[in-house]
């Protein structure tokens, strides 16, 4: 993998992801077939096995598992993702500048949606980050605003997580052509947002 897809695939482990605790598996989850795809072509480096899921939130989900000892810790150790259980611990990683960004898109492809905020009758576009790591939220905020993008940040206690958003037409031009998505359902719908 290079740099950049090694940033990404970090982001996405970081956020939807699992290092094994005993092991040195890798597992990355999703429902989205072609979102799958495109992981898989930039894991392919590396042995890897798909297997079908019905556990979890999501009833039809796929699961990428790679078993690689390396690149366990260069998840581990560059990007620090904790194995086993990382919610409420996982943070950003200190790396250098444009793998911040490659790794933020990763995180936003899997824990970030976009919907729309409707006032007075208009929609509103919006992008949510969700997260249990209040350092994640809080250093991430930072980040993004030192990028010009303008951030809300609160707690949702019926979700027991946090909430990033980005309201701002501005914050949102900024973000589509600085970080945007991976996941290409996402990228379509920033693509199709008339900013």
């Amino acid at each position: 993998m290079n740099k950049t897809d090694l940033a990404l695939f970090a982001g996405l482990i970081a956020s939807d992801g699992h290092l094994d605790k005993d092991y040195h598996g890798i597992r990355f989850i999703t429902s989205n077939k072609d979102f799958l795809e495109k992981v898989s072509i930039m894991s392919k480096k590396y042995k890897t096995k798909i297997w079908k899921s019905k556990s979890g939130f999501e009833k039809n989900r796929y699961v990428l598992y790679i078993y690689n000892k390396k690149l366990k810790n260069k998840l581990k150790n560059i990007y620090c993702i904790p194995r086993g259980k990382k919610s409420e611990t996982i943070d950003l990683p200190n790396i250098k500048f444009n793998e911040k960004l490659d790794f933020i898109k990763g995180l936003f492809s899997r824990d970030g949606s976009i919907s729309f905020d409707t006032k007075n009758n208009k929609k509103y576009p919006q992008i949510i980050f969700w997260s249990k790591s209040n350092n994640l939220v809080i250093n991430l905020k930072n980040f993004l605003e030192d990028l010009g993008i303008k951030c809300g940040l609160n707690f949702t206690e019926s979700k027991d997580q946090y909430r990033l958003t980005i309201r701002e037409r501005n914050s949102l031009i900024i973000f589509k052509k600085k970080i945007g998505f991976i996941h290409p359902e996402k990228q379509r719908r920033l693509d199709s947002l008339n900013l």
